[in-house]
């Protein structure tokens, strides 16, 4: 009988998986102040189109944050990457349109994780 073997990450996968999940964690919360915005009346953005459109991109985001974090590198990696920036960055547009401050400071805290992730990688 053999006994089940589990893979440890090395050293540099886990520096990039950590840095993945600097990525996401922002964006996670992210989505909770989405949340509280779509519900509360007095944030002046409740229930509209572009609070829904935060919550589902900042989703995206964390999502895709963990997965590039436990990809190998190459090709597919380096383009989850890319598009990690780009909804980044178009979801702290969208979030500076509904001129909530909090959600351009959450996409900016994962702008700056998404370049600790980049000089960490391979």
């Amino acid at each position: 009988m053999t006994a089940a073997t589990t893979t440890m990450p090395t050293g540099a996968q886990a520096r990039e998986q950590q840095a993945a999940t600097f990525i996401a964690i922002p964006a996670g919360l992210n989505i909770l102040v989405g949340l509280a915005d779509y519900f509360r009346m007095e944030s002046g953005i409740a229930h509209t189109p572009g609070v829904i459109l935060v919550i589902g991109a900042s989703v995206v985001i964390a999502l895709a944050a963990l997965v590039a974090g436990r990809m190998a590198p190459g090709g597919l990696r380096t383009t989850v990457t890319v598009l990690l920036l780009i909804g980044i960055l178009l979801t702290g547009l969208a979030g500076w349109f509904l001129e909530s401050g909090l959600m351009m400071l959450m996409m900016g805290l994962s702008l700056l994780a998404w370049i600790l992730f980049i000089m960490v990688a391979r």
